[in-house]
């Protein structure tokens, strides 16, 4: 009887060993960690008339993995989830739950537990884009005009977040190498302005969602071809009709700011006297160059003035002088 009961004892210590050790080899392979990153939660089964007007916000996740395991899951591995089947509007404080990829993995637990969400009918608004752009164009250049295929979209979304959204943002990002005209497409985004939580405008959609842009770039200084304009001291010879002025070059090409070359339509020369025209002639005569003006060709700095039926003499040196404005 004794040898009885001390084989019994020996088979339950060997049973409480076998347990124990079980139990300490599965402590050493598969260990509870909490997961370093935050989880995007996302609704399943939102009913289509109703738009989520709250934000969903990010969950932890405690599991049990091996440790070679756990030190390569990434965020991918896991789908954070509250299911909306059979909500209707208003508000609620709903269980999360996770899938995770990896079978070797198990879920411990989901931080937090329950979210509190809310649910709106949903509605839509036609609303304005607002082009602009960030950056510069090649330095000496620069965007002068802007024009979209579309001037509005629609969003959708819940109607208390609706309501405060009046425009939709087109952005053209310039990295300094843009020097002629360009056309491409730009993603829309959401004005935050005026709405408090910025987050909860994930929840809304827009149609379309991207529009095209051709974008006009011009040099900061302009070209034009103005004629010439002889400033004349005197009167030909009463009816001499072979008596003419001619000048060379006739126009010239100048630039400037856009703004300054669409109120010029002439360069004048210094003043000339008829009388010195009838006695020598070509004459060579200095331009007199608007304040704000250049040259293309500096070396149309001064022009030629013949009169025609005239003596025929030397050409004549241009006296030197300033540039005044116009």
């Amino acid at each position: 009887m004794k040898f009885f009961n001390y084989n019994l004892q020996l088979k339950i210590l060997s049973v409480v060993a076998a347990t124990a050790l079980w139990f300490f080899v599965v402590g050493i392979e598969n260990t509870a960690y909490r997961f370093p990153q935050d989880i995007d939660v996302h609704a399943i089964n939102l009913d289509s008339n109703l738009s989520i007007a709250s934000d969903l916000g990010k969950a932890k996740v405690l599991v049990n993995a091996p440790a070679d395991v756990f030190k390569n899951l990434v965020v991918g591995d896991f789908n954070v989830s509250v299911d909306l089947k059979n909500a209707v509007a208003g508000e609620y404080d709903l269980p999360l739950s996770a899938i995770i990829k990896n079978d070797k993995v198990s879920l411990i637990r989901i931080e937090p537990a329950t979210i509190h969400i809310k649910l709106e009918p949903i509605t839509s608004k036609e609303v304005k884009i607002k082009v602009f752009t960030t950056g510069n164009a090649q330095k000496g250049y620069t965007v002068k005009d802007m024009k979209l295929s579309a001037q509005t979209a629609v969003i959708t979304g819940a109607q208390s977040l609706i309501s405060k959204i009046t425009t939709l943002n087109a952005e053209v990002t310039l990295d300094g190498t843009q020097s002629t005209n360009f056309k491409t497409n730009l993603n829309l985004k959401i004005d935050p302005s005026g709405v408090s939580d910025a987050s909860k405008l994930e929840n809304i959609t827009i149609k379309p969602d991207q529009v095209s842009v051709d974008v006009t770039v011009t040099a900061d200084q302009q070209q034009k071809t103005v004629i010439v304009k002889p400033n004349l001291q005197g009167a030909l010879e009463v009816g001499n009709l072979n008596q003419k002025i001619e000048i060379s070059p006739l126009t010239i090409v100048v630039q400037g700011e856009e703004a300054t070359l669409n109120n010029l339509n002439y360069i004048e020369t210094e003043q000339v006297s008829i009388d010195l025209l009838k006695n020598q002639k070509p004459l060579r005569v200095n331009l007199i160059i608007p304040k704000n003006i250049t040259l293309v060709d500096q070396s149309q700095s001064s022009v030629t003035i013949t009169l025609k039926g005239g003596a025929t003499q030397q050409l004549l040196p241009a006296a030197p002088t300033q540039p005044t404005g116009q």
